[in-house]
């Protein structure tokens, strides 16, 4: 006998291994119940019918038996190599290699490239490809009354029209950001000169002012004669004439007494004895002047170390060297700041607040490495409540509710801590077996060290925050490549055990519930 078929033999897919090791002569394959990740054996210890198949084979035909994967966790599927598949493979080998080394013909290299879409030029582009497909299925016809015909060129103008509508919705919408924009917005205008550039528009080739044209070297006399234009008042219905002579009165007013007091020169000491006079309260002197703003200014100053604010009076940097100077002094004060208020915080004992860096993300929170950013986004709520101490164990209800018992409602072995939950509670070791066996793989490749080697209380270092998993065992040290590989693990690990501890507290509650009632 070569084969045998096996069904309901009561083996949980971390016991899968044991169907090698039934007799020596024999190897096999299975499915279990819980081979799907997301069942757990918690649920279905004490159902009966749901034990998993297999099939144990004879070792020497082992090189003819592939196993496949087809079918649910109830099916077991396996394929006995022959002769005629060895030929089919040979056949498909061959003739992969000859296409391959033949010419073929390319596509793609004309494909429509827009610089614009929505979802009217997707449709009209979808209908336009339909219409042309008709008209080339029915023999490409030239008639210009042919329905195909027609039809071909009704879906290409409305395509083009959409393009252009879209075009000028662009336009206005720039249009709009240019008129809008604020004068000190640097951005916009080295964009708008980057695009201008790149249309090859580098130089003004001709200048229209007024009636007159001017070209080459005679546009600047072009722009002379628009700035004195502008310079020379005009007559015009729209203006305040009354205002306007007020202005003037009070132009020459303040001439006249600038022209009969010479000009002095004003002495540190005065200026100093000035900014003294200055009113210090927040009620406003005779001139409507109020100085709250210069005490709250003076005190965010020395706050962010700037001890002798008078010397930018002498010597006053430009706005770019004061910008970088205050962002410098902002960033030095906070980072300093942080790092020495956690340590104060039990909570954040697992947090490395040194990896604290302005506008930069913490590496617990970063997604630049997942594959997947959405779901991850989600677990990284629940790996941040474990590692800053908010995550509500029973331990930590307990202190807080005198009625609530300590103990892990799944196991009712321990009290339920941080540490139960991630690296001690039975009950989710086939939960957590997984992650922790890839976690330990990954570290004996790229570190040699196995994680089931190191102190208990590194390995929950390592899976909270592995930034800080040297300050915890110094011969320890991580690269950032390993670092982000644990950190996606650790991650995937803390949601997984948070999702089955959540549904199964839910379902014993449910049941609770059922029992009063009956």
């Amino acid at each position: 006998m070569d084969i045998l078929l096996l069904q309901e033999h009561w083996l949980f897919d971390h016991e899968l291994y044991l169907l090698d090791e039934i007799h020596t002569q024999f190897c096999g394959k299975g499915k279990a119940v819980d081979s799907d990740s997301s069942t757990c054996d918690l649920f279905i210890r004490s159902h009966r019918g749901y034990g998993g198949v297999a099939v144990i084979w004879d070792r020497t035909i082992d090189q003819y038996v592939k196993p496949l994967d087809d079918g649910n966790n109830r099916i077991q599927c396996i394929e006995k190599d022959s002769i005629t598949n060895r030929v089919e493979e040979t056949m498909e080998i061959l003739s992969i290699s000859a296409k391959k080394c033949c010419a073929q013909k390319s596509y793609g290299k004309n494909k429509l490239k827009l610089k614009i879409w929505n979802p009217q030029i997707k449709d009209s582009l979808h209908q336009n490809k339909t219409a042309y497909k008709i008209w080339k299925d029915e023999g490409r016809p030239n008639d210009p009354d042919h329905p195909s015909v027609r039809m071909k060129k009704e879906t290409r103008r409305v395509f083009r029209s959409e393009i252009r509508k879209e075009e000028n919705q662009v336009k206005h919408v720039e249009r709009d950001r240019i008129i809008t924009a604020n004068t000190q917005d640097k951005r916009l205008f080295y964009q708008l000169i980057k695009k201008q550039r790149n249309n090859k528009n580098i130089f003004i080739n001709d200048l229209h002012v007024a009636n007159n044209k001017y070209e080459h070297e005679e546009v600047i006399e072009g722009w002379h004669e628009h700035f004195k234009t502008l310079a020379e008042p005009i007559s015009n219905t729209t203006y305040d004439g009354k205002h306007q002579d007020l202005c003037e009165m009070d132009y020459k007013a303040i001439k006249t007494i600038c022209d009969q007091v010479p000009p002095r020169t004003v002495s540190r000491t005065e200026l100093l004895e000035a900014i003294k006079a200055i009113n210090t309260g927040k009620s406003e002197d005779i001139f409507d002047s109020s100085s709250s703003w210069y005490v709250i200014t003076k005190k965010l100053l020395y706050k962010y170390g700037f001890s002798d604010i008078f010397q930018f009076l002498d010597n006053p940097p430009s706005k770019y060297e004061w910008k970088k100077l205050v962002q410098k002094k902002m960033d030095s004060y906070w980072i300093q700041r942080i790092t020495h208020d956690c340590r104060f915080y039990s909570s954040l004992t697992h947090l490395n607040c040194d990896a604290f860096l302005p506008r930069n993300c913490h590496p617990i929170i970063d997604l630049k490495n997942d594959n997947n950013p959405s779901k991850g986004a989600l677990s990284i709520g629940i790996k941040l409540k474990m590692v800053t101490g908010t995550y509500m164990t029973q331990a930590k209800r307990a202190s807080f509710t005198k009625h609530e018992s300590p103990t892990c409602k799944l196991c009712d072995e321990d009290n339920e801590d941080i540490e139960h939950l991630l690296l001690k509670c039975k009950i989710l070791e086939n939960i957590r077996h997984p992650f922790l066996k890839q976690l330990d793989d990954f570290l004996i490749k790229e570190t040699a060290i196995s994680f089931y080697n190191i102190k208990t209380d590194s390995r929950l270092q390592l899976i909270l925050d592995c930034s800080k998993i040297n300050q915890h065992q110094a011969d320890i040290i991580l690269n950032k490549k390993v670092e982000q590989n644990c950190e996606l693990i650790s991650r995937k690990l803390c949601f997984a055990l948070h999702s089955i501890r959540a549904r199964t507290i839910i379902q014993q509650k449910e049941k609770k519930k059922v029992k009063l009632k009956i």
